[in-house]
């Protein structure tokens, strides 16, 4: 609980884990285990500009204010999703083992958010300071004159402009994972597995609060049935806008064998799985809110081979091609019951090559990569609450990337004298590969056009393609522990939004300056109560620099467009761990 490193993003949040096992005999043994994290907490949705850092600071927080003299965050997250595991293992001789587990778990929670009625958003309500002016939203609900004629020829007065509401979500799973392993001989292993699965979720949109006004106005503009007979006079409690939910539902299978001779090693795989989909939506189809259903194939293919040249060197080679496919929010993409035309599987195809070994005290890992994605989809603004009718969000489908690159590690250790070393580093490039089209939504969830998407040849964004690191790890007599670590981030490129790539030649995303990490810990370690237990502090960001953590490319793909999220300054955080 506490105060996190931005305005307005205070956590309130507690876990638990509860775990039983039983040995019923020789061959029979049972796990239970349930665990959970209830949370809440403020959080800052809205990525700022280069301005609002240098102007506000890295604190800036423009998603909350304070309303009636308390804190209050547009966009505060809570959430509990207790996860309920049983499984048993089966020893059925020396050859045989099967391994089954049911799992359950149920999730209720959401955030906060609010809307508006012919008026404007609360971003349009700001103090001097730059937070939402919370108390002049309720003033303007309370006194604005504005009258609104109902299709019943009512006149309505008195009704809130902006009223906060609770985007709220809930969902159930549950399935079953059953593995068999079986040694045929001893060089030949047989594993091969099915897993099913249930998955139902329901996301709606309820008022809150009504901020000065007797009532908020949903006049179901966007409905494909309109008000169909609804009140359009929405209280505290009562949904608008949005009332849908999704199901889903999985069986899969795979078969892998594994093959050792001497110093050689080989396996291959081969899975494959059904999934079902279909959408309820209560608020466009109070009449039929269920779609039909649908039902799409995947599939994937693995191999390996891994060769022991030396007793300390080993070479592998690893290759695969996985079907995949879509997930449910791009077989339903326009935000109604009506599904997607031509979607395809995603197709991966990836390569991937090495050796590692130890030599002494030194140990190595070096590879290199190949993987190229065809038919990939993605929606931009997917987690932003959209607040104005210009911004926009994008469905993209039919996308190819290609990445390749090398990745090595370096370790040394000495346990004589307490001392561990380590250096890291890769390379990539990572690109789009075409052009594709993209549709594009309003506010309100509705399409309003379709733009050709101008993609090929443009960097991957939203991860740096080089990084390094180096870090050391001393243990001093007496059980204390000194670790610190250096990380560096290049070729960190924007994410970018196909709603600003639709003409050709503008070249590359905006290209994140390189930063530099470094981070320390110091732990001791002792008996309280007589078990063991440790007393750490750690320091994140030292050297206290400025960095960028992600963000989205801009009209100008430029520093002045761009919009992201910083990342926290010098920071401390102080452990105790007791084991009782």
């Amino acid at each position: 609980t506490g105060q996190g490193y931005a305005q307005g993003t205070q956590v309130q949040a507690w876990s638990y884990f509860l775990f039983a096992e039983k040995n019923l005999n020789a061959h029979h043994r049972i796990l239970f285990s349930l665990l959970g994290s209830p949370e809440r907490h403020g959080q800052r949705s809205t990525k700022l500009s280069y301005q609002d850092i240098q102007n506000k600071g890295l604190k800036y927080n423009p998603d909350w204010g304070t309303y009636e003299g308390r804190p209050t965050s547009l966009t505060e997250n809570f959430y509990h999703k207790p996860l309920l595991t049983l499984s048993h293992y089966w020893t059925m001789n020396d050859k045989s083992q099967l391994a089954t587990s049911f799992y359950a778990s149920y999730g209720y929670g959401g955030g906060t958010w609010a809307e508006n009625y012919s008026g404007s958003s609360v971003f349009s309500f700001k103090t001097l300071s730059g937070q939402i002016d919370w108390d002049a939203i309720a003033q303007n609900n309370a006194s604005h004159g504005q009258i609104y004629l109902s299709p019943d020829g009512d006149t309505l007065r008195n009704f809130s402009l902006n009223a906060r509401t609770l985007f709220l979500a809930s969902h159930y799973w549950a399935g079953l994972i059953s593995v068999y392993n079986y040694k045929i001989s001893e060089r030949l292993t047989l594993r091969t597995g099915v897993h099913a699965r249930h998955f139902k979720s329901w996301l709606w949109e309820e008022i809150d609060d009504l901020m000065g006004g007797k009532y908020f106005i949903d006049d179901y503009a966007w409905a494909f049935e309109g008000a169909a007979g609804r009140n359009i006079m929405k209280f505290k409690g009562d949904k608008v806008r949005i009332d849908n939910g999704a199901i889903g539902d999985l069986a899969s299978a795979f078969a892998k064998a594994e093959y050792q001779y001497n110093n050689l090693t080989a396996t291959v795989s081969a899975g494959t799985n059904l999934n079902t989909y279909q959408r309820e939506d209560r608020y466009n189809y109070p009449s039929h809110p269920a779609s039909e259903k649908l039902n799409r194939q995947g599939g994937e293919f693995k191999s390996g081979l891994s060769y022991g040249v030396t007793p300390s060197v080993t070479i592998f080679f690893n290759a695969g091609y996985i079907s995949r496919a879509p997930y449910h929010k791009f077989v339903f993409p326009n935000y109604n019951n009506n599904p997607a035309k031509g979607l395809r599987n995603e197709k991966i195809f990836s390569l991937e090559a090495g050796t590692g070994g130890r030599i002494a005290r030194l140990k190595y890992n070096l590879n290199a990569y190949f993987i190229q994605w065809d038919d990939k989809s993605l929606l931009s603004n997917e987690y932003l609450l959209i607040d104005n009718r210009t911004t926009t969000r994008a469905m993209v489908s039919g996308l190819g990337a290609r990445h390749k690159g090398i990745e090595a590690e370096l370790g040394y250790s000495n346990e004589q004298v307490g001392l561990t070393l380590g250096a890291q580093f890769s390379v990539g490039e990572w690109k789009w590969k075409n052009d594709v089209n993209a549709l594009l939504f309003n506010n309100e969830n509705q399409l309003i056009d379709t733009v050709r998407v101008y993609a090929d040849g443009l960097y991957v964004g939203d991860a740096p393609q080089i990084q390094a690191g180096v870090f050391v790890e001393k243990n001093i007599p007496g059980g204390i522990t000194l670790y610190s670590n250096y990380l560096w981030y290049d070729r960190f490129y924007a994410d970018f939004d196909p709603a600003t790539r639709t003409q050709p030649g503008e070249g590359q995303p905006y290209r994140i300056p390189a930063f530099g990490l470094w981070d320390a810990r110091l732990g001791y370690k002792t008996l309280i109560f007589g078990k063991p237990s440790e007393l750490s502090i750690a320091c994140s960001n030292i050297l206290n620099k400025e960095y960028v953590l992600r963000g989205d490319d801009g009209y100008g793909h430029d520093k002045a467009s761009f919009r992201g999220y910083w990342g926290p300054g010098r920071n401390f955080n102080l452990t105790l761990r007791l084991n009782l």
